[in-house]
Order: C-alpha cells, then sequence, then structure tokens
C-alpha cells in the first residue's frame, strides 16, 4: 500500500501538468481533515501538519522554504482578514506570470482561481533569467524540483521548467487550477440571482462557439482569431505583424510619434454579457472580486473590455527558435549568446553561418530540457535560402503561410543546428520544434486597470505579463519584467480588497509608470530577499529619485509620486525646489569625456557656493541604457570630493553619465564616461589549447600577469554546466601551479578552465578533457596551428611555413595541409607531426579568393585555420 511517502514523491517528480494535477489530488484525497477544511486559507497549514513528518529531508526543504514564505506574509493575510471582505481571484492564463501571482496571491490570503485553455505546458523556450529571478525562484522551490540546476553560470530556465515549479508550488497553497478551460467573458451580476461579478468558463470547442455567436467578441483582426490550417511553425506572434490597419493618433486625437500607432479596443463592454448567454452544461460560473488577465498579447478579452493599445514598430525584425531533444549521454556543447557587435564574432557559429551565406543578426545557444537555438535573421538570407518563395513588402506578408517552404525552413533550423555542433540525428522537439516569427514591432496596454461597475458589486480587471506590455525579444525582459508587472497588479488588487479604492488605482499607474522609467534591469531592483508584493519592497530608490528628480525640474504642477513614496524616500517636494539662482555647484573633475576601467580609483571634486556645508550628497554613475548604476550616499558637500573604485560589476564598452544629486542641490550632471577594458590582464599560457588530462597525474598550469598585485589569492577552476569547483589556490606570482588531477572527476567529461580572483572575475582558458587514471599512457592527439592564425594573402609560387604544436606521446603521424572553398580542396604540402611545421611553394593553378587552412591527420581529422587569400602569381 503506497504511503504519504510515496504520493509525495510522484508529486514532486511529475514532468508534466496532467501528471502534477493527478499526482496531487491523490495527496489531497489522503489528507485526514475534512474537505472543507483544506478548501479553506488553512490548507497550506493542513498539508504542512500531514505530511511533513513522513517526508525525507530533501522534500522537508520545500515546506521550509515555503514556511518561511508564509510567516513572511503574515501581515498582510492578517490585514485581509481582519478586513473581513471578499477576496477571490481569477486568473485567466497559466503562463509563468499567471502562476507566479497566483503564487504570491495565495501567500498574502486571497482565495485563488486560475482557468488555462491549454492541457499541457507546450513551450519548450529557454529564458535568460536574472540573478534575482532565479532566486526568487529558488524560494519557491525550484531547487527541490529540480535538483539538478545549478544556480551559477549562463543563469536561464525553460519556460517548462518555471511553469511547472510555479504550478506545484501553487497547487500546495491551495490554489484551484483548471486546463482546457477558456474564459470566454465576464457575467454581470443581477439583483437576487448573483452577489458578484463571475467569469464565463466553458471549454475549447464550446469557447469557439460562444465567441463567434457573440458579434462584439469577434475581432476585425484575422491575425487574433485562432488559424486552425496554420503550421505549429508560425504560430508564434510575439507581437502585432499588421501594422497598416492601425492608426497613428490616439483616441482623443493626440498625434503619435513617428514609430507609435494606436489600437483602439475592440469594445468597451463586449466582454461583459448577461446571465441570458449561459448556458447549463456548457458553461460554468466563476465568481471573483478582481480578474487578472495573462493570456499573452493576443487576448481577446481584454481588447473586449475597453483596453487600447500603443504599438511600436521596429525596423524589419525576424526571430527563428530551435527546439532540439537532448540525449542525456551525449557530452555538453558550450553554450553561448553572440551577436555582430561581439569584436570576434566571425570566430563563431555566427562567423561560419556568414560564409555560407546565411546572416544572423544575433544568435544564442542554451540547453535545458531542449537544445534551444535563437537567432535574428536576415530577411534577404530567407529569401536565398528558400524559406521565403517570394520577397514581399512587408515581413507579415513574407510570413504568411503560402509564402513559407516548411521544409526549407526545417533545412535551415538543421543547418543552425549543425553550426552549434548538435548532432545531425538528434531529431526535432515534437512541439515548437521549429518557429519563426515577425518581432518587429511590441505592444503596450494604454490603460492599466479598469473597473466593472453594476447595482450589486463592483470588481477590477487588470492585465499582467505580455497581456500588458509585450517584452522586445531580444532584450531578454520575459518573466524578468512579468513577474513584477504582475506583482504590482496584485497589490491594487489587494488594496481595492482593503477598500482602498483610489489607492489602489493610483499605485497601479505609478508602478508601470516607474517600471517603464528606463530601460528595465536587474539594476533597477532591490535584493530579492527584500521582496513583497508592495511595490516599494521590490524597486531600487533611485528609480523614484531618478522620475521626482525630473518633475522638479520641469517645476511640475503635481507629482506622479504619491505622499506615501516621497515620504518614504525623503524625496523633496516642489515647493522646497525654488531659489536656486544664488546656488550653485558644478564638477572641477572630471569636466569632461573620460574612459575608466574596472578597478580603478577614481577621485570626483566640485566646488559649490550658497549651500549649507552640512548638505548631504548622492554621487550617482548611471547608464539609461542598461540600468546599470553605481550609489554612493551620504556624503558631505563640504567634502568636495568622493573617491571610489570603479566596479566590477559595470559593463564593459557601455556610457555612464555620472551625476550629485540631493534635495537641495537637485541633480548636478557631470561629464560622461566610457567603461572600457583595463590595461591590466592576467593570460593562461598553459595550456593553451584543448588538453586531456588523466586522473592522478601531475599536471601544470601557467599564466602571464600584467599589472595585478602579485600578491592577490587566485583559484584555479574546473567547471562545466553541472559542475563547478576550485581544484586548487596560488598567488598571482607563482605564475604557476602543479596539482594532482582529483579523483572525483568523471571520466571522459568535459570541463573549462578558468582562473579566478573577485576583482579580476574569470581568466577563459581551454577545455579540459578527464581521462581514467589508467588511460594516461593513451593520450589523444591533440593539434593546434600555431602560424599562421589571422587571415594572410598568398601568392601563388611564393614559399609560405605553416606550423603547429601537439601534445602526444606517440609522434610518427603524416600530416597533410589543405586549403580549401567550395570549389577547390587542393593539398599543398605533406609532412611528419615531429616536424612542427613545413614550407612549400604555392601552387601556381588555383583560383582567385579565399580559401580556409587546414591541417589533417588520420587521427584528427581535419583541424581549422584561418583565411588564406590567394591573389596572383608572385613577381621575382
Amino acid at each position: 500500500m503506497s504511503s504519504k511517502r510515496d504520493y509525495f514523491n510522484s508529486f514532486i517528480n511529475a514532468e508534466d501538468a496532467v501528471d502534477t494535477l493527478s499526482s496531487f489530488n491523490t495527496i489531497r484525497t489522503n489528507l485526514s481533515v475534512a474537505d472543507a477544511k483544506v478548501t479553506s486559507l488553512s490548507f497550506f497549514d493542513a498539508i504542512y501538519g500531514e505530511y511533513l513528518p513522513h517526508l525525507p529531508f530533501k522534500h522537508k526543504r520545500l515546506f521550509e522554504l515555503l514556511r518561511n514564505r508564509w510567516i513572511k506574509t503574515e501581515t498582510y493575510r492578517k490585514r485581509l482578514q481582519e478586513k473581513n471582505s471578499n477576496s477571490r481571484i481569477l486568473i485567466s492564463g497559466a503562463g509563468p506570470c499567471g502562476l507566479r501571482v497566483a503564487v504570491e496571491a495565495a501567500m498574502v490570503g486571497m482565495k485563488v482561481h486560475i482557468v488555462e485553455r491549454r492541457s499541457s505546458f507546450s513551450r519548450h523556450n529557454i529564458i535568460k533569467t536574472w540573478s534575482c529571478t532565479i532566486s526568487d525562484l529558488l524560494s519557491l522551490g525550484l531547487q527541490v524540483y529540480y535538483p539538478q540546476f545549478k544556480p551559477h553560470g549562463h543563469l536561464h530556465l525553460g519556460t517548462r521548467e518555471i511553469q511547472l515549479c510555479l504550478l506545484k508550488t501553487a497547487l500546495l497553497l491551495g490554489v484551484t487550477i483548471e486546463y482546457e478551460t477558456c474564459l470566454c467573458a465576464v457575467v454581470k451580476p443581477v439583483v437576487g440571482v448573483t452577489d458578484c461579478w463571475n467569469g464565463l468558463t466553458s471549454n475549447i470547442a464550446a469557447a469557439n462557439e460562444f465567441w463567434s455567436g457573440s458579434q462584439s467578441l469577434m475581432t476585425e483582426n484575422s491575425e487574433a482569431s485562432d488559424n486552425a490550417e496554420e503550421p505549429q511553425e508560425l504560430a508564434l506572434k510575439p507581437g502585432e505583424g499588421n501594422v497598416e490597419r492601425l492608426q497613428k493618433t490616439t483616441a482623443s486625437g493626440l498625434a503619435l510619434g513617428m514609430l507609435d500607432y494606436f489600437e483602439a479596443a475592440e469594445s468597451q463592454s463586449g466582454g461583459i454579457v448577461d446571465m441570458q448567454r449561459v448556458k447549463e452544461g456548457v458553461h460554468n460560473l466563476i465568481p471573483f472580486d478582481a480578474l487578472l488577465v495573462a493570456e499573452g498579447e493576443r487576448s481577446k478579452l481584454i481588447r473586449n473590455l475597453g483596453f487600447d493599445r500603443k504599438v511600436t514598430r521596429f525596423g524589419p525584425a525576424i526571430g527563428i527558435v530551435v527546439n532540439i531533444l537532448v540525449d542525456p549521454k551525449a557530452k555538453a556543447i558550450p553554450e553561448f549568446v553572440v551577436s555582430r557587435g561581439d569584436s570576434e564574432w566571425r570566430k563563431s557559429a555566427l562567423g561560419g553561418l556568414d560564409q555560407r551565406g546565411i546572416v544572423l543578426e544575433n544568435m544564442e545557444y542554451m540547453r535545458g530540457s531542449t537544445h534551444f537555438i535563437a537567432a535574428t535573421v536576415m530577411k534577404q538570407s530567407l529569401v536565398d535560402q528558400g524559406v521565403f518563395k517570394m520577397t514581399k513588402p512587408t515581413v507579415r506578408e513574407c510570413l504568411h503561410p503560402e509564402n513559407v517552404d516548411i521544409e526549407k525552413l526545417h533545412g535551415l533550423a538543421r543547418t543552425l543546428a549543425t553550426a552549434v555542433n548538435i548532432p545531425e540525428n538528434a531529431p526535432f522537439a515534437a512541439k515548437n520544434g521549429v518557429q519563426i516569427f515577425n518581432f518587429s514591432t511590441k505592444g503596450l496596454c494604454v490603460q492599466y486597470y479598469k473597473v466593472l461597475e453594476s447595482a450589486v458589486d463592483s470588481s477590477i480587471v487588470l492585465p499582467i505579463g505580455d497581456a500588458l506590455q509585450n517584452p522586445y525579444w531580444p532584450q531578454g525582459l520575459g518573466v524578468n519584467r512579468g513577474f513584477h508587472n504582475s506583482l504590482d497588479a496584485l497589490w491594487s488588487v489587494y488594496l481595492w480588497f482593503l477598500g482602498e479604492n483610489e489607492q489602489s488605482k493610483e499605485d497601479r499607474v505609478i508602478f508601470f509608470k516607474i517600471m517603464d522609467w528606463v530601460v528595465f534591469s536587474e539594476k533597477c531592483l532591490t535584493p530579492p530577499d527584500s521582496w513583497e508584493i508592495d511595490p516599494v519592497t521590490r524597486y531600487s530608490p533611485w528609480l523614484f529619485q531618478s522620475m521626482h528628480r525630473q518633475e522638479l525640474e520641469l517645476k511640475a504642477a503635481q507629482f506622479t509620486l504619491s505622499k506615501r513614496i516621497r515620504d518614504l524616500y525623503k524625496l523633496q517636494d516642489l515647493i522646497s525646489a525654488l531659489a536656486y539662482d544664488e546656488q550653485s555647484i558644478q564638477f572641477t573633475y572630471p569636466t569632461e569625456f573620460q574612459s575608466w576601467s574596472r578597478g580603478d580609483k577614481i577621485s570626483v571634486t566640485w566646488n559649490y557656493t550658497g549651500f549649507d556645508p552640512d548638505t548631504e550628497l548622492v554621487f550617482l554613475m548611471s547608464s539609461f541604457f542598461s540600468g546599470n548604476a553605481v550609489l554612493i550616499p551620504n556624503i558631505k558637500i563640504s567634502q568636495q570630493q568622493v573617491n571610489f573604485t570603479v566596479p566590477y560589476d559595470v559593463n564593459i564598452d557601455e556610457l555612464y553619465k555620472i551625476y550629485l544629486y540631493s534635495p537641495e542641490t537637485k541633480y548636478v550632471d557631470g561629464p560622461s564616461v566610457r567603461i572600457v577594458k583595463s590595461s591590466r590582464a592576467l593570460t593562461i599560457t598553459d595550456p593553451l589549447t584543448k588538453t586531456y588530462w588523466a586522473k592522478g597525474t601531475n599536471v601544470t598550469v601557467s599564466w602571464e600577469n600584467d599589472g595585478w598585485d602579485g600578491n592577490m589569492e587566485i583559484n584555479i577552476i574546473l567547471a562545466n554546466r553541472y559542475f563547478s569547483k576550485t581544484i586548487t589556490q596560488a598567488l598571482i606570482s607563482d605564475q604557476n601551479v602543479t596539482f594532482t588531477v582529483p579523483s572525483y572527476l568523471k571520466n571522459d567529461e568535459t570541463y573549462y578552465l578558468y582562473l579566478y580572483n573577485r576583482k579580476i572575475e574569470y581568466v577563459n582558458g581551454p577545455k579540459i578533457i578527464i581521462l581514467a587514471a589508467a588511460d594516461a599512457a593513451y593520450l589523444p592527439l591533440d593539434i593546434t596551428i600555431t602560424s599562421p592564425t589571422e587571415p594572410e594573402r598568398w601568392s601563388m609560387l611564393s614559399e609560405q611555413t605553416v606550423r603547429w604544436n601537439y601534445t602526444r606521446a606517440t609522434d610518427d603521424v603524416p600530416v597533410t595541409i589543405v586549403i580549401s572553398n567550395r570549389k577547390q580542396s587542393p593539398t599543398i604540402a605533406k609532412a611528419q607531426l615531429y616536424d612542427k611545421n613545413v614550407t612549400f611553394t604555392v601552387p601556381y593553378n588555383l583560383d582567385e579568393g579565399n580559401y580556409t587552412l587546414y591541417l589533417y591527420t588520420d587521427e584528427t581529422d581535419y583541424i581549422d585555420g584561418t583565411t588564406i587569400t590567394i591573389d596572383g602569381i608572385a613577381t621575382k
């Protein structure tokens, strides 16, 4: 007979929505308390008390994490209980944002019901996640559900993994979730019949029938309706594709910017129906006091409840996403993100594809439940590769199903995968294996909040996640920003439930403007252990200071920020910001554009007149591109200088602006500063290339130091996606360290060698492949071309030399030198491995143009070299 331990283990190990719900229902059925008890706010306490004694330590850890979060939100629950108000919240959409807000709503004492039209987690996409987002998910049980997840290195998670983590936690907190259920409309309360607003739900077939029978719910935008005949490769539509149909003025006639369009709501009340539309046995009613719509940017309901949208159009942008199934036994492939802005992009997969005529603006590879590739591809390359059958004027027309060759699209996807070194026999994922889409636009709801009024009851509707604001795909905002706009909406719901209706509306507007004030980044947020539903606990103070500063400078008639926020951060009221004429402060260093490096010791100086010498300043160095900022508070103006070390987390090649600020001085602009690479360097000199180490053997790592303090300690690290460990330590001045290869490393596993110090950060080394101790005498042959290493021009009949190094006990191996392009691949020289170089005369019968240099042996196959340009016959 199964035990409670077995029931819970099945729940933890469930890998999809159906299995999760099934195993959870078993847990729920086997609770000894009454069903009325477990559907109340005490559900978490009930399951905690009954199951905890039966669980192993690793599963008890989940309850410990959730108990800590539960205790942290106790004040919010008490306030809601003291108000004794209805606090039923309906959420339409069980994506990452819908589930994250459901978890928090349950934590603060709300009764939560989610409906989701899909039956399973259909998205494989892998999302770049900020460290604070990872910390938030870890506190909700992520590593219990996915013990193999490592919170370091390239931080990313699959959409599926995020949803599964949040779904399980939501269920444990008493959230009700229905899959394959659509929210068709909201039903207005009727005196004597219903005492509140209701969500009208049904299965997908009944929902389609309901919408087709309601003209007000049908959209004129054909793209917004589901197209059953459209292939899944074209189903992803992250933005408005048909901007030509939109307006260039708002509803009030206000002209928009050159890039902005206005999309009026389809209807102000078309999403509201009366009880006559409800069919017993077909439709269900879910009572709610607040509705959060997390249906994505293509939500029909939002468009029919009076929410207008602003749509911003960028240049033509086409994305392609590839998901390929992972063989767990296959060796890991290094993850990467590369764009044409990188100095060495030509040496990456991007450069290799470019030589084949496939022009990408950027490309990234990550590994989760699938091999995940995302790239921005140029329209002409899609035409050249036959993916687009014809060139069309707009991206939307190019992506019409009749113009896309799906077979050629899969061929292009396979080419991208091969460039990343994914095996050619690895199959595409059955769902969303290959998708191509237009992300030339992004949309934003103009209204963030709507009150549903009736004679019986009032409720509120708020869009969240992508339904509120589309992320611009290359920025990687996704759930990183979506979680916060969702929690901000929940804060407004919480205030509404407390009866603070005006504050609820005001705060929704304030915090959306705060989020949109600069390019949203991790620097805009406080440390995650301070996060609560109140947005002031999550957003960095400098955001509020920056917004208030501009309003002070513009002499605004009223402030955006509420008195609560101004008092919290002691922001200066407008009336106090007068009479600057006789007061001044100006920088004396720097006074013009500067270039600074990480770790530089800087002294910023200024002069001032007319201010109290005890006036306290804040020094701010801020990038409005990434949101990265350096903040130094509590400086007396009379000091006339601030000394600091440029932090190691500022972004290389990014422009920063420096300021001094106080409520009395307002913001004083300084010059711009560009962060450049330090002239100091630490470089690994041995090993230089991929190397094999056998367990138990002694190996040496050497390095060169240029400018760093020799007394600083460095860690020698071996790491891959699943493992990271300091193998030994040394001083920089040692210049090398010898150690024994540890036995705990895995045989035939590939690791990356790094040197690390907090100030220097990571110094990249080569790949290290670990062999068993018994294989030490059979190290594989490893060859590196040492000259030429940069592109060269060779004339026919000229003398040239190719040099190489190798690691191998046996060196009696023939070596062949080849140059190759698409038409020719001539052998131009032969030698023995131990020669380490060969001099030869370039043949006279070559075509002029670019070739790739290769070195070949029977054991290594082809070793890639640099580009060689043949440009004619040498003259003597």
